[in-house]
């Protein structure tokens, strides 16, 4: 692992086709619901700043936790 890709977002991609799929879905509603809920204000920044993280790993097809720990969810090519 190297810290110059991981900080720059240069690594190969990591993450699957029904990964990605499942972080879009998932990211958008745990950013926005919280504040149509009426959490708290702290409550409804960290959830949101998640969500878009989550959904944001979706979109670009790479994670950094599964870079460090050296997993991946993509298929490789034959």
């Amino acid at each position: 692992m190297q810290i110059s890709k991981l900080l720059t977002y240069s690594f190969a991609k990591n993450v699957g086709a029904k990964d990605r799929v499942f972080r879009m879905v998932s990211g958008l509603p745990l950013a926005i619901i919280p504040w149509m809920i009426g959490f708290p204000l702290g409550i409804c920044i960290v959830l949101s700043i998640g969500g878009i993280a989550w959904f944001g790993t979706g979109v670009v097809s790479r994670c950094g936790a599964y870079y460090i720990f050296g997993h991946s969810t993509r298929k490789r090519a034959r």
